[in-house]
């Protein structure tokens, strides 16, 4: 499994290095093809994510062809997203939330921000397994989404109760970490060995960046 704090890092860096360009070459795909090679038995399902992706995307270039008859920079949004979004999910297959938060420790950020991520994290987490609950109890019911007044109603109680639910969450949090003396930081006892795959993304990223140094330079 890559280190959480080497992914970061380098979703960062080749975000960065994809989205500030407009023309793109053969080594921005080498750390796509390095994640593909140690992910090939799940490469499927990570497809299938892109595609599902592409939706949005395929929508807001559609949008820039028809307002703007821009052909050659819809293209470039198409390609530019895809190669990001297809690397993040192999970059970060696998990982649950609080992998995430792992690697954020480490990394020279304040600790203010690493503390909101935390929560952030835990608060989707919660909310995600809530809405669930709702919506299952909803089916139980025979609830069944229609256009009419009570569907709406139904969606906006939900929302209520969610929000509701995440207050009194988040009271209790704060409650349970003054009682353990939380003191703004909250530390990690693993100490992570860097792997192969880390250091051959740590390459063909490096590679990636010298190729547009060089031909800058020209």
């Amino acid at each position: 499994m890559i280190s959480p704090k080497i992914a970061i890092i380098s979703s960062f860096f080749y975000s960065i290095l994809i989205a500030v360009r407009e023309k793109f070459f053969i080594p921005d795909i080498f750390p796509i093809i390095v994640l593909i090679f140690f992910h090939r038995s799940s490469i499927l399902k990570i497809f299938k994510r892109l595609i599902k992706l592409n939706g949005f995307i395929i929508f807001v270039c559609a949008g820039i062809i028809f307002f703007h008859k821009d052909y050659h920079f819809a293209l470039i949004i198409f390609i530019r997203s895809n190669l990001i979004i297809l690397f993040n999910l192999l970059i970060f297959n696998n990982f649950i939330p609080f992998d995430v938060y792992r690697g954020i420790i480490p990394l020279p950020i304040p600790k203010k921000i690493k503390i909101l991520f935390l929560f952030f994290i835990k608060f989707i987490e919660i909310f995600q397994r809530e809405y669930n609950k709702l919506i299952e109890a909803l089916k139980v019911r025979g609830f069944k989404p229609r256009t009419n007044l009570f569907t709406y109603k139904s969606y906006a109680y939900i929302i209520a109760i969610l929000f509701a639910k995440i207050l009194k969450k988040s009271k209790n949090l704060y409650d349970a970490i003054t009682l353990r003396g939380f003191k703004g930081e909250i530390f990690s006892f693993t100490n992570e060995k860097l792997t192969m795959i880390d250091f051959s993304i740590i390459a063909v990223i490096f590679i990636q960046f010298l190729n547009i140094f060089i031909r800058e330079l020209k």
